[in-house]
């Protein structure tokens, strides 16, 4: 099928460098963002839910997923476009309540949306790790954000279907490493109690 055929195309190496960057960040104690329009603001919602929620669900490490989506509070988003433009619906929300150290992941099938293209600027100025999960060629946003992991498809569907699976794979990615380095820890410290 035309799904089956856009994921063996996949960058693999693109998706692990994006995890391991957004797991990095959660692993500090910084804010990930996420911002998208349409059916991509869904997908953003999607991923807020699962995350939140879903990282380190069974466990009790001490660590969670400390995540936004900026698509969700619809009147602060009619505010800024309505007294500002709607093309800083994202950088202004990103401008007051992100700090350095946090990320923003992107999410746009077309990579050209203004309104990411003034997340990530903004995001740059603050010092901020930024991903985008694209599609078609990436579009403009492909060389601004640190990491592109991008779907070449025109077909939105394909893309955005794609896109909710590196969200779900963002959760299982991280509790997978937590768990790993959990066990790592355990066994280090049940070594240092047999040389006693």
């Amino acid at each position: 099928s035309g799904l089956k055929k856009l994921i063996d195309e996949l960058d693999f190496d693109s998706i692990d460098h994006a995890m391991e960057a957004l797991y990095s960040t959660m692993k500090s104690g910084k804010r990930i963002y996420f911002a998208g329009n349409g059916g991509s603001s869904s997908t953003a919602s999607h991923a807020i839910c699962d995350l939140v929620k879903g990282v380190n669900e069974k466990e009790n490490y001490d660590i969670y997923m400390r995540a936004h989506n900026l698509s969700d509070n619809i009147p602060h988003i009619t505010a800024l476009g309505n007294d500002i433009s709607y093309d800083h619906i994202f950088s202004e929300q990103i401008k007051r309540l992100a700090d350095e150290g946090d990320a923003l992941v992107v999410i746009s099938v077309s990579g050209n949306s203004g309104n990411l293209v003034e997340a990530i600027k903004t995001a740059k100025e603050k010092s901020m790790t930024t991903i985008g999960f694209l599609g078609k060629d990436g579009g403009v946003l492909r060389d601004m954000v640190d990491y592109a992991v991008v779907v070449p498809t025109t077909n939105y569907g394909h893309a955005e279907d794609i896109h909710l699976s590196f969200c779900h794979l963002i959760k299982y990615y991280s509790n997978k490493r937590l768990k790993e380095e959990h066990e790592k820890e355990s066994d280090i410290s049940g070594q240092g109690r047999g040389a006693e």
